[in-house]
């Protein structure tokens, strides 16, 4: 074995040095000239200095190699492709002056138009803080998620010295927690009377947080602000629209119908229209399983009743027919009540911290969006999309920085056939959640899918641009050889190895195993896992991989050089990691070699371990003869030795040695003997 290694050392070395030659021959003659330069400065420089950057070339050109040997046969493959960075979108939104906006009804979004993405603050005028509002603002630098500093700070701005701030201190708060009603409420109150620029507040706030609360304030300031009567009625079926199938739109609806009431007519035509109006409203409402539908049903049962006594006969049917889905929204308004009720409320939508109540929060609102789905009322189409889409909204409203939210919407897009609305999903959940590699893996999942290569290898580029990691590398090295071919999954690995971030043992293993299964080329993939050696030598678990890899080549005297390598003290394994590895060569001399190989393992082990000499040498004997599952003594022998028959490992020590059970025998090797 020894001289094995010796012979297959000496080869790769020259090997590897004829290829270092010619790759430092081509190298020399495209940077000749930078060459010289670099030779005049080093002569100016200190001797000390020179020393010492001549060792650091030294290590380099010895990495060179390693690198040159793979990548001079990678070269050999057609198609290498070189990968295109793209420069990353700019997705924040411009700061948006409440005291100088105005905001029409034509403006106000729609179910559709929920972003979530934050707008962005203006600096903190720390100065100018309380020293209650400073402690706050220190602890919200250590943790933009201390929701008890920015309760503080909020505070500091309602009740404490702060009240002139309170748009610095809103903002702030905005740009972090977007999705915030609670937060967009109280800065539309402390802008006051300034009517055009609580509009303008509000407006943002439905665009990131369509909840009914912020819908009424909107109506609330509009009817203040003296607008027209048609403008109200246009906003007002525009909430409606958005949030009329909340639980908690009883009394948007009510509003609403009070409004329509109120209207004045000057001719028949004008009363006519105001009266399909308000059926159309009762209608409505009337299926929308709410708090308190059953007094919307007594008004209405009434006004329809009472329109016209000389027609009684329309109006009963009409009643009746609509009693009959007013029924099914009662009915359905139980299952909603129940799982809204397990939805807790919380003063900021923080990330998920963990504990239980979290979690039970997230799971209520995604079996409210299951239970909306399935449509208990048979809704026609159109409504039944709305209901779901304002269970989704809010969910993502309530919880806009999990992961498991924007997936879940971005699926029901998907159910419905809506592709672009999925990938809108996806790439609005990362804007909440940056960090997250599921839904970047799943965006491109999505572009692949539908064939759109570039922008798919666009969020491969800008994961690993701004997040690299040996998982992004990995995923985009195998997009890569997917999407676009062998040569494009070698650069990626090339660039993977120059990340400090981006590589691991992983990175190499999986290109490794890919070149060999994918590409079929097992020579690139044994200079791959070489390469890896290099680096990861010391790493139990890169070891094994590349063992299992030669083993499946029978090349056993290679297997036995790469035993030797790792094994050797200049690699440096921790010797309680070499024992795993130890274990691993006394099983592939028992299962290829011969006794005098087995019994050589054996010494060597025992000289390096000497507390395992004290282990049962019986022990050692049963390890040796074991086949699978298949031992050549019983369970009770077993464990006489202290031998676990479910590990593959020879024993260790003695000191470790388990009370034997008295009980009978009667194991695996009992029977075998049989």
């Amino acid at each position: 074995g020894k001289a094995a290694a010796e012979a297959g050392e000496k080869e790769e070395a020259v090997s590897e040095e004829q290829v270092a030659q010619a790759a430092q021959a081509e190298q020399a003659q495209a940077t000749g000239v930078n060459a010289q330069e670099k030779d005049v400065k080093e002569q100016e420089q200190a001797p000390e200095v020179k020393e010492e950057k001549e060792e650091e070339m030294k290590e380099d050109k010895e990495e060179e190699k390693e690198e040159d040997k793979v990548e001079a046969e990678e070269e050999e493959a057609p198609g290498t492709a070189v990968a295109v960075k793209e420069e990353p979108a700019d997705s924040a939104d411009p700061v948006v002056e409440p005291e100088e906006a105005s905001v029409g009804v034509d403006d106000l979004p729609g179910g559709d138009d929920a972003c979530f993405a934050p707008d962005g603050a203006a600096e903190p005028s720390v100065a100018q803080y309380t020293a209650k509002g400073r402690d706050a603002n220190a602890r919200i630098l250590r943790n933009k998620h201390d929701t008890e500093a920015w309760k503080t700070l909020c505070n500091e701005v309602q009740q404490g010295g702060m009240k002139h701030l309170y748009k610095e201190v809103y903002e702030r708060v905005l740009e972090i927690y977007p999705t915030s009603a609670r937060h967009w409420l109280l800065y539309a109150q402390a802008l006051g009377k300034k009517h055009q620029a609580a509009l303008a507040a509000l407006t943002r706030g439905l665009t990131h947080s369509p909840t009914v609360d912020v819908w009424k304030a909107y109506m609330s300031v509009l009817v203040a602000s003296g607008a027209d009567p048609a403008d109200i009625t246009k906003a007002y079926e525009k909430a409606v629209d958005a949030v009329g199938q909340d639980m908690a739109s009883n009394s948007l609806w009510g509003d609403y119908i009070t409004f329509l009431k109120a209207q004045k007519t000057v001719n028949q035509y004008e009363n006519s229209q105001r009266m399909n109006q308000l059926r159309r409203a009762y209608h409505r409402c009337l299926q929308v399983p709410m708090h308190s539908v059953e007094r919307f049903w007594g008004e209405y049962d009434s006004w329809e009743k009472g329109l016209d006594p000389n027609n009684s006969v329309y109006a009963e049917g009409v009643v009746r027919e609509m009693e009959i889905k007013h029924k099914a929204a009662r009915a359905c308004f139980k299952d909603r009540k129940r799982i809204r009720d397990a939805i807790q409320g919380v003063y900021l939508p923080t990330p998920f911290r963990g504990d239980q109540k979290d979690k039970q929060t997230l799971n209520a609102w995604l079996e409210l969006v299951e239970h909306d789905k399935s449509n208990p009322q048979k809704l026609p189409a159109d409504d039944l999309r709305k209901r779901v889409l304002l269970s989704i909204n809010q969910m993502l409203a309530a919880l806009p920085l999990y992961p498991d939210t924007w997936f879940e919407a971005a699926q029901w897009h998907g159910e419905l056939g809506d592709r672009s609305g999925e990938i809108k999903m996806l790439q609005r959940g990362l804007e909440m959640v940056p960090s997250s590699l599921l839904l970047h893996f799943a965006l491109a999942e999505k572009f692949e899918l539908k064939g759109d290569i570039a922008d798919a290898k666009k969020v491969f580029e800008q994961l690993c641009e701004q997040q690299p990691s040996p998982l992004a590398f990995i995923h985009y090295m195998r997009f890569a050889r997917r999407a676009e071919s062998v040569g494009a999954s070698r650069t990626v690995f090339k660039r993977a190895r120059k990340s400090t971030l981006g590589c691991s043992w992983e990175v190499f293993v999986d290109a490794a195993l890919r070149e060999h299964r994918v590409n079929k080329d097992s020579t690139i993939a044994r200079n791959v896992f070489e390469m890896g050696l290099k680096h990861h030598g010391t790493q139990v678990e890169f070891v094994t991989h590349y063992l299992d890899f030669l083993t499946t080549f029978n090349d056993d005297n290679n297997t036995r050089v790469v035993f030797e390598k790792v094994l050797s003290e200049d690699n440096g394994l921790d010797k309680q990691q070499a024992l795993v590895i130890w274990d691993r060569f006394w099983d592939f001399e028992v299962s290829r070699g011969d006794l005098g190989a087995i019994h050589k393992i054996e010494k060597r082990r025992a000289a390096l371990y000497p507390e395992s000499r004290s282990a049962s040498s019986l022990a050692r004997l049963a390890h040796r003869y074991r086949v699978q599952d298949l031992w050549p003594c019983g369970d009770s022998q077993l464990q006489l030795m202290n031998v676990d028959p479910n590990e593959g490992s020879l024993p260790h020590s003695s000191s470790a040695t388990k009370k034997s059970d008295s009980g009978g025998g009667g194991g695996r090797g009992d029977r075998e003997r049989g």
